[in-house]
């Protein structure tokens, strides 16, 4: 059977860390896999992408954005690695951010190939939370049986199915949104009726001053949090020859120190991260109108210099905090409840780092 020329192919980007690739060799098989099942069952073809910055060069997170619109599904390989990797969870956050402004999030199917014990585990992370609620598919068993075995060509044949249904749902969502024959665009900036009420370029302006300046007052917040923590953290020296029950009595008045500075950092980090969120789909926008206005009314590199400028300085947050966290992972070894009360920091920690993600994206595109 020929293939369906009627029909464009379907393009899928898959995100993973080059760690787990390395060590498990996994992205080969499962692009195999699900290329020729997907062929066979539906009789379209599966373009699969990895490398954001590789295949689209330095404004991949703007590409990335353009083509939900036009139903490219994402797939991150979701390990402990994923997690940690700053690159892996930059690419998650410009996708997750144009799918939720077009209503599509269904695009987004992660896998979990290793074990869903680190579902577990790193709980209160924003990306391991989102992928926990929509359902991931664990392919775990499918994994250890191998690459040639029947259970991972029955697990492909499923994802397969998956990935197209998904794909169906969000065509009907995105046809709803762009009208028929016409440019999908994001809610944003579509007007609301005949008389253009929707985000035009002074909306958006607004929208960008008011949350840069929120994203500003957090990191000044974020100092004298990280003074309080490292206050904390001038510890009481653990009993000398003690007994168990006075070393467990030492760790939890020392977590009990910890968790309030610890969670102050978690709950400034989330804020912060929730405006950097806001920001993107800002800045996409801001981005959608400018390309259409001439450089004297729109300034994009311009708005974003003035911004980094009030952040001046985060960066060098985020390293504090880090090398703060450094230090405890001695004392975390042997006290889980000291372990737990940090864990608040280690959330802030990332959620500034994905905040950092976001903004430097576009920072770097308009450079």
């Amino acid at each position: 059977m020929s293939e369906n020329v009627d029909e464009p192919s379907v393009d899928l980007f898959i995100s993973y860390t080059h760690k787990d690739e390395e060590a498990f060799g996994i992205l080969g098989p499962l692009k195999a896999g699900l290329e020729n099942f997907y062929q066979a069952k539906f009789g379209r073809s599966l373009s699969i992408f990895t490398d954001a910055a590789l295949v689209w060069g330095k404004n991949w997170r703007e590409q990335l954005q353009a083509r939900v619109s036009r139903s490219l599904l994402f797939m991150p390989i979701a390990t402990a690695n994923y997690f940690e990797s700053a690159a892996c969870r930059e690419e998650f956050e410009a996708f997750h951010s144009a799918a939720k402004n077009l209503g599509v999030e269904g695009l987004i199917i992660p896998v979990v190939p290793i074990s869903t014990e680190v579902i577990r585990r790193n709980s209160g992370d924003f990306i391991v939370d989102y992928v926990e609620s929509v359902q991931y598919r664990n392919i775990y068993d499918a994994f250890l049986a191998g690459f040639d075995s029947s259970l991972w060509r029955r697990t492909m044949d499923e994802l397969a199915t998956k990935l197209n249904e998904r794909l169906f749902e969000a065509s009907l969502a995105l046809e709803s949104i762009g009208g028929q024959g016409g440019e999908t665009v994001a809610p944003s900036v579509i007007n609301d009726d005949e008389d253009g009420d929707g985000d035009g370029l002074a909306d958006l302006m607004v929208s960008f001053e008011d949350a840069t300046q929120e994203v500003a007052r957090l990191a000044e917040e974020l100092k004298p949090a990280i003074e309080n923590l490292g206050r904390a953290t001038q510890l009481e020296s653990p009993p000398t020859n003690g007994t168990p029950k006075q070393f467990l009595a030492w760790s939890i008045r020392v977590a009990d120190k910890l968790s309030g500075p610890s969670q102050e950092i978690g709950r400034i980090g989330a804020e912060m991260y929730e405006k950097a969120k806001e920001l993107d789909v800002v800045f996409a926008g801001m981005a959608r109108l400018g390309d259409d206005l001439p450089p004297s009314t729109f300034d994009m590199a311009g708005q974003l210099r003035s911004f980094a400028r009030q952040l001046d300085g985060l960066e060098l947050v985020d390293s504090q905090l880090q090398s703060m966290l450094q230090s405890m992972l001695p004392v975390e070894k042997v006290s889980s409840a000291i372990g737990r009360s940090l864990k608040h920091t280690r959330l802030g920690v990332k959620a500034v780092r994905d905040t950092l993600g976001i903004l430097n994206g576009w920072a770097d595109l308009y450079a």
